[in-house]
């Protein structure tokens, strides 16, 4: 049990840090406030998350660590996967998400069909 609530814990911690890395690099558009945030959780919030993250690493066993090592690897290689299809499909002149309101076209096929 507890060592499976310190898998569950550290995986969620490094989940937070990829994530948080992972806005930090993406490019997003500049909303008000966004980069006073983006400073803040910098500032703030990764230091804390990381010396909880290494408080709690030194408190594991060896095969947690050993599991915890299986689950930064996949990761990374999901990233690297994720990469690479990113890659293609900017080459591909793919767009970047589908159009987040009802496009015009579903509803003219809609309005079609009624």
């Amino acid at each position: 049990m507890k060592a499976t609530l310190l898998n569950f814990l550290s995986l969620l911690l490094l989940v937070l840090l990829t994530g948080a890395t992972a806005q930090a690099q993406g490019s997003r558009p500049d909303k008000p406030g966004r980069q006073e945030i983006q400073a803040y959780y910098q500032a703030n919030v990764l230091p804390v998350v990381r010396q909880q993250r290494q408080k709690l690493e030194t408190q594991l066993a060896a095969d947690d660590k050993a599991q915890l090592a299986t689950y930064r690897k996949e990761l990374h290689d999901l990233r690297q996967r994720r990469q690479g299809l990113v890659q293609s499909l900017k080459a591909a002149g793919t767009p970047k998400a589908p159009c987040s309101d009802p496009c015009p076209e579903a509803a003219v096929a809609g309005a079609t069909l009624s």
